[in-house]
């Protein structure tokens, strides 16, 4: 700095300090990461209780599908009077129908494909959340950096506002230089509760992400924005089958084949086969006797052709939106992979050259302005590029990481 610390930059320091440190709770005992945050936010309750109700309620359809029927007991009860004697007869049958085509079993096999189905589905909404958490981790890291840079130039500015008043009390500057001073560390103060009100909002948004107990208490984050350049395009193309989504399509249409080639069997119909007692009471004279019934439908108006329209037609639908997706998923995944490439490059390259020269010329500018070279304003101005330099290198790796994040959300995710 130009001069010794003020009262004033005390004060700031301190409640610098106080803001940035995170109260001792249990969310921020310890420094929070990335993977942390992930995991953290796949293992809410709620959210297990979802995905495992979506998977449960298709496998409910299989368990429906493959159920064998019940067996039937019937009794009937038949009286006659003829000639002064009465004539009872009983019968009690009991009666199982029994599937000979092995429909019941591609229909089993057909709703099993749609519990794979609905597990992938379950897999991509896993996959959703985790990118959202990536994505609301990286929010409140870049939040927290941008807030970081402006409250340093808060620190530098307050520190030529008191060189520049002592200056100004001694007649060595003008009035105007001071006033200056103070409204560029207004406009700076300004910029920097717009960021603290970005910060907390970040950081309230990931705890709820995370199933913080307390969503207002402060995080603790461990980590970085800098997102490494991605492996070749090839890699995740790769990839893009096996995304759960487009599985879940391919699912879908492997159960409407195995449901249309169960319909396809109508001409072998079921058969129900009975068996029982049946006893004839005529007077004082009981007789008894075996009961048998044999009962085949016969396929003149149902030959299931709604069951297979039905499955064809959701097959089709299926390799349609299958053929659709990935054609569109393979379009994304260039296109992100494109960006990410870039601006990680970009973020690289700026990351060299800030560090390289910035420092320098800030030392520069108060070694010039020490000796009288440049006034206020140029020092100013050396002090506003800094903190310009600062904010635009955090976007560029803040834009860089969110690329990554739907690249690697897009093409499927990665191996955890």
């Amino acid at each position: 700095m130009l001069e010794k610390p003020t009262i004033a930059r005390f004060l700031l320091a301190a409640v610098t300090l106080v803001m940035g440190t995170p109260a001792l709770t249990d969310d921020a005992a310890a420094p929070l990461d990335e993977d942390e945050a992930v995991r953290r936010a796949l293992a809410r309750p709620g959210l297990d209780d979802e995905l495992r109700a979506l998977v449960d309620l298709a496998r409910a359809d299989e368990v429906a599908a493959r159920r064998w029927p019940n067996p039937e007991a019937s009794w009937s009860h038949e009286q006659i009077r003829a000639a002064g004697a009465t004539e009872r007869q009983d019968i009690a049958v009991l009666s199982q129908r029994f599937d000979l085509s092995g429909r019941r079993g591609l229909r089993g096999d057909a709703a099993a494909r749609r519990v794979e189905a609905a597990g992938a589905d379950a897999a991509f909404l896993r996959l959703d959340v985790e990118a959202e958490a990536r994505g609301a981790f990286a929010d409140a890291l870049a939040a927290e950096r941008r807030v970081a840079s402006l409250r340093a130039a808060v620190e530098r500015l307050e520190g030529v506002a008191a060189a520049v008043a002592r200056r100004a009390a001694s007649g060595d500057v003008a009035g105007y230089d001071r006033r200056r001073v103070d409204r560029e560390r207004a406009t700076v103060l300004g910029r920097l509760d717009i960021e603290e009100g970005a910060l907390a909002r970040a950081r309230t948004r990931l705890a709820a992400l995370i199933g913080a107990g307390d969503p207002t208490a402060p995080l603790a984050l461990r980590g970085d924005l800098t997102a490494a350049a991605p492996s070749p395009l090839a890699t995740f193309a790769e990839r893009l089958p096996s995304r759960p989504d487009l599985r879940a399509l391919d699912l879908e249409a492997r159960s409407g084949e195995l449901q249309a080639r169960a319909a396809g069997r109508w001409f072998i119909p079921d058969v129900e086969l009975g068996g029982g007692l049946k006893t004839v009471d005529v007077g004082s004279r009981r007789d008894t006797g075996f009961a048998a019934a044999v009962t085949v439908p016969i396929p003149l108006f149902s030959r299931d052709q709604d069951e297979r329209l039905r499955g064809e037609a959701r097959a089709r639908a299926a390799r349609g939106r299958l053929s659709l997706a990935l054609g569109s998923a393979r379009a994304d995944v260039a296109g992100l992979h494109a960006e990410a490439t870039r601006l990680a490059a970009a973020a690289a390259r700026y990351h060299e050259s800030a560090t390289a020269d910035g420092p320098a010329l800030l030392r520069s500018a108060e070694a010039a302005y020490r000796g009288g070279e440049v006034g206020v304003l140029e020092l100013i101005d050396g002090y506003r590029a800094a903190l310009d330099a600062d904010l635009l290198l955090l976007e560029l790796e803040w834009a860089a990481r969110r690329a990554r994040i739907d690249l690697d959300r897009t093409s499927g995710g990665i191996s955890r």
